[in-house]
């Protein structure tokens, strides 16, 4: 199944602060479209902490989300705009993301070490998926 990412947002999950390497936070970024523009850096996503030990989030920011990358049926794929009222909303609600962060903590948990996770909300389902899970 294609996750159509293109019609909600993905990003990268942390199973550890990446700054400071302290283990008890999940860091998960996401910004609308498909996540290549994530990881290319062309946007700067919205990022959330979520405190492992309680499952809380406990920081919240918006990015800076002006363009997305969308499937297109002729072309591939092509970037659009985000409109301006979109720019300053959040691409996870807080369930969404408190779901995502307890994939993070079991994937970590099963591989036993930190791991760097891409994401994706299927804009058709609204369902969360793992593209790909590696160690940090």
């Amino acid at each position: 199944m294609m996750a159509r990412t293109d019609l909600a947002c993905s990003g990268v999950a942390f199973s550890i602060d990446t700054d400071t390497g302290f283990p008890n936070v999940v860091y998960i970024t996401g910004s609308y479209g498909l996540g290549e523009y994530v990881v290319q850096g062309k946007v700067i996503p919205d990022q959330y902490y979520v405190f492992k030990p309680t499952m809380t989030i406990i920081s919240k920011k918006v990015g800076e989300k002006h363009v997305k990358l969308v499937y297109d049926e002729d072309i591939g794929v092509k970037e659009e705009e985000v409109s301006e009222e979109d720019r300053k909303k959040f691409v996870l609600n807080d369930e969404q993301i408190l779901e995502l962060a307890e994939y993070v903590v079991k994937i970590e948990k099963h591989y036993g070490k930190p791991m760097d996770i891409e994401w994706g909300l299927d804009g058709l389902t609204n369902k969360i998926f793992i593209l790909q899970a590696r160690p940090e």
